[in-house]
């Protein structure tokens, strides 16, 4: 007869424990080697195991690249378009697609330029706008409707996923549109690129059961930029859209005073909001973290959220140009432009920091991951201790712009400011 041991309560409750701390500290190491080699990465929310996990297995996901605008943008799509389309990088080559329907573009007749291939996903955003003129639109303006437009891109986003059975990277800061507060149907746009998800082609199509069951917008994952000193970017918006035309001070005193939404661009935190009450995982980078690392943002990309086996310093592993990674879309000021004084840059610094705090939650989001905490951090420390409160938009251009018409300070505008490239 075989026999029975007896083990004593005590003994099965310590052999569970043992069990338990083994698998704990077996999934927390996995989780240190792919995400915390870098111990300033920051808060970081309650889904990072299951993100984790699922990236180890290699499940198929959607990767948006929203932006916003000036915040190294440019420079992240470059070079993720080389490492992914041109074959760069094996790994994320074989793992990733960058489902640009360039020939599409060509054949319609459009021009091919350095913006083609990196800027592609912008006129797709134009597309699900409806809007018409835009320059990047040349393929939908010119030869089809928006609708036709959307299909070219919903159909390549379609082949990538279920024929080369890759996760899509889709890279545009026109996805900043999303967050505005003035423009008509902004709310729709999200809606309209989820719609164009691989795994919604049969549904919009009123055919059968999609082959695609099982994904939804929670296996998509919004990755934002943000930026800091927060004038800095207003610095490079004002660079991007008009000072060639205008100095600082009439961009601060009468673009934002006409300008629809003018600052919907420096509004990072609201749009990882927007992107997460529709359900979507948000990667937020603080660049500033970034910077205190000494990584380059792209590198970050492919290596924290991409997954790519990347080195202890955050470089992608077998990449196969030994070139820095690219910085693109550079664009310096003059000094006699720039006339507005430090004393009015540190108070347009603090207005904005002191709106950021609106988004303290975020904190708590789930479905928020904040990768590289340091400025940030810094600005929702200090939130309990600001006494004034900036509850809107409105309210924060009206701040700016009264700042800028304050000429009580006498104090002049550092020159060594002025030489500074602020960049993005």
């Amino acid at each position: 007869m075989n026999s029975i041991i007896q083990v004593p309560f005590w003994g099965r409750a310590t052999i569970i424990f043992t069990c338990f701390l083994v698998i704990s500290v077996t999934c927390k190491k996995s989780f240190v080697n792919n995400s915390e080699e870098s111990s300033s990465q920051g808060l970081r929310g309650p889904r990072d195991m299951e993100y984790i996990e699922t990236e180890l297995e290699h499940r198929q996901r959607v990767f948006f690249l929203a932006g916003p605008h000036k915040t190294s943008s440019s420079s992240i799509q470059l070079n993720l378009y080389e490492w992914i389309r041109l074959g760069q990088s094996n790994q994320l080559s074989e793992l990733f697609s960058w489902p640009a329907p360039s020939d599409n573009f060509l054949d319609a007749g459009c021009d091919e330029d350095e913006h083609l291939e990196t800027k592609m996903f912008y006129p797709w955003i134009e597309a699900i706008k409806g809007q018409k003129g835009q320059t990047r639109g040349c393929f939908r303006n010119k030869y089809h409707s928006p609708e036709e437009a959307r299909k070219v891109y919903s159909d390549k986003f379609y082949s990538s996923w279920v024929t080369d059975k890759k996760s899509l990277v889709i890279a545009t800061e026109a996805m900043d549109f999303i967050s505005s507060e003035r423009r008509p149907h902004s709310e729709k746009i999200l809606d309209g690129m989820i719609d164009d998800m691989p795994w919604n082609r049969n549904r919009n199509r009123n055919l059968h059961e999609s082959e695609e069951e099982g994904f939804s917008e929670s296996d998509i994952t919004a990755v934002i930029t943000f930026r800091t000193p927060r004038s800095s970017h207003l610095v490079s918006l004002w660079h991007q859209c008009c000072m060639d035309d205008m100095s600082f001070y009439e961009y601060l005193t009468i673009h934002l005073n006409v300008v629809l939404d003018p600052i919907r661009s420096i509004d990072s935190l609201k749009l990882t909001q927007i992107f997460s009450k529709r359900g979507l995982k948000v990667d937020l980078i603080d660049l500033s973290g970034v910077s205190a690392e000494g990584y380059d943002v792209s590198n970050v990309v492919a290596c924290d959220v991409l997954g790519a086996e990347c080195t202890s310093v955050q470089v992608l592993a077998d990449i196969v140009v030994e070139d820095e990674p690219a910085v693109a879309n550079v664009k310096p000021h003059k000094a006699e432009n720039f006339n507005v004084t430090d004393w009015q840059i540190d108070r347009i610094d603090e207005a904005i920091r002191t709106y950021d705090c609106n988004f303290l939650p975020l904190l708590e989001d789930e479905n928020i991951r904040i990768l590289y905490g340091h400025d940030l951090n810094i600005i929702f420390s200090e939130c309990e201790q600001r006494h004034e409160r900036l509850r809107s938009r409105d309210e924060l251009v009206d701040r700016i712009i009264e700042i800028a018409l304050d000429s009580s300070s006498e104090v002049d505008v550092d020159d060594d400011l002025n030489d500074v490239q602020l960049s993005l």
